[in-house]
């Protein structure tokens, strides 16, 4: 998985119909900052920052969040247990703002947590410091994305980056969930949506669009 230069690749491309309610376009007003949370759970099931719905079935590495200087990156890959679906398989952040670091955090089946391509967190619970920017915990502390997995032992990798990102990685055996809480974004955009405060505009179409298929 790589992070720089990740184009989209080809796949089904199914929305979820989004509420008609007029909202405010946050881009009109670029000086008001607001914090927001994207999470992915399942086949993936997707809750854009804006609240809309998109989905991604097919399989392929994609932008979920893409500004000048973060890439958050996911992979998504079917599984047997979803009748060949997609589930996000693996997740990569990295971009300036981390000092163009690579962190990757991939399902249980898939092996080592990775910084710049090295395992880390190799025991459990543990904590690991990025460079003296990010700090990484493994442990079982964390709200679920998805109450299904609730009979499951929890590994949650959670991160704590620069520009006030936050990541949480579910790992479950062969597909992760995952929840970024962040603050808007110049330019911001990738499958947890632009973050105009418009969900209507994120839908896997209009996602394409703008990013690219």
């Amino acid at each position: 998985l790589g992070v720089v230069g990740l184009g989209y690749a080809a796949v089904t491309l199914v929305s979820m119909p989004t509420s008609s309610t007029t909202q405010l376009d946050k881009s009109q007003f670029p000086g008001v900052l607001s914090t927001g949370e994207c999470t992915f759970w399942g086949d993936p099931h997707l809750k854009t920052f804006d609240g809309g719905r998109p989905s991604f079935y097919g399989e392929g590495e994609f932008y979920i969040v893409k500004t000048d200087d973060i890439d958050i990156q996911g992979r998504y890959m079917g599984t047997k247990y979803t009748a060949g679906l997609a589930a996000t398989n693996m997740v990569a952040v990295g971009g300036k703002f981390v000092g163009n670091h690579v962190i990757k955090v991939g399902c249980l089946d898939d092996g080592d947590i990775t910084v710049d391509g090295q395992p880390v967190l190799t025991s459990f619970p543990s904590t690991f410091r990025v460079g003296g920017l990010a700090t990484i915990t493994y442990s079982e502390q964390g709200e679920l994305v998805d109450k299904a997995t609730a009979e499951w032992k929890k590994r949650i990798v959670s991160m704590s980056l620069p520009n006030g990102v936050h990541l949480e990685v579910f790992r479950w055996k062969n597909y992760v969930d995952l929840r970024i809480r962040m603050p808007q974004q110049p330019g911001q955009d990738g499958s947890c949506g632009n973050f105009n405060g418009r969900a209507d505009d994120d839908t896997t179409e209009a996602i394409y669009s703008r990013i690219g298929a």
